[in-house]
């Protein structure tokens, strides 16, 4: 990094000639994102540079931050916790902030997948949901394509007609159109319907047993059946 006097000299130069950058890298600010409009503060990255010397006068260098309407290339959005850098480009009077990635804030996705992560905002270092696209189909490194989905501790899906379904780590509970897991509305994990069965044919089969005898004593019917799971059924 140039030491203090010759990131000033560049500053005095720049401004004195009315020259301005393509782009100059900047940090957004905590807490500074406004979803109603799009625009963070950003603090310019060579004015936090120059701030981080003292003047022989023994006063220091205030960074300078500006406001910047925040920029996407897609239809993703983000809301930016603060620390993210960025791109600041001059658009007239007013500045455009283009979210920056780098081996230090990238998520890190391998070549030709995609990755949507989501970040604590208390801590920011700490992944807590994602969607990827991987390269992984049914068999890793096939190279086919995959999704996978890690939705925290609460996911819901849901169609525009109504139709939903939500896995709720707190309730323990996986539920069809946000009915209670008590409801007829909820899902069975297939284990359990297995270990229903089982317990009802046992039931049936000692009533018949017992009230439905054959002449002479004999036993009465018996069910025939045993209750197996499907490998196309839903389990967890």
């Amino acid at each position: 990094m140039a030491g203090h006097s010759g990131i000033l000299a560049m500053m005095s130069t720049l401004n004195a000639q009315g020259q301005r950058p393509v782009a100059i890298e900047g940090i957004i600010l905590a807490g500074s994102y406004n979803p109603a409009d799009g625009t963070v503060q950003v603090i310019m990255g060579h004015t936090l540079a120059a701030a981080s010397f003292e003047l022989p006068s023994g006063q220091q260098v205030q960074p300078t931050v500006v406001g910047a309407s925040l920029v996407v290339t897609g239809w993703d959005q983000y809301g930016p916790i603060g620390g993210e850098r960025c791109l600041l480009v001059s658009c007239g009077t007013q500045y455009a902030a283009f979210l920056e990635f780098d081996e230090d804030d990238s998520p890190g996705a391998p070549s030709g997948e995609r990755w949507i992560v989501h970040r604590n905002p208390m801590n920011p270092t700490q992944i807590t949901g994602y969607t990827k696209w991987t390269n992984d189909g049914g068999t890793v490194g096939d190279n086919t394509g995959g999704w996978t989905t890690l939705a925290g501790s609460y996911g819901k899906l849901f169609t525009a007609g109504g139709l939903s379904v939500t896995l709720n780590d707190d309730a323990g509970a996986l539920t069809l159109n946000g009915a209670s897991p008590t409801t007829a509305n909820a899902i069975v994990r297939q284990g359990d319907l297995v270990a229903f069965l089982s317990s009802l044919s046992s039931a049936l089969n000692t009533w018949a047993s017992t009230n439905l005898q054959g002449g002479s004593g004999a036993s009465g019917p018996t069910l025939s059946f045993t209750p197996t799971a499907s490998p196309k059924s839903f389990s967890a």
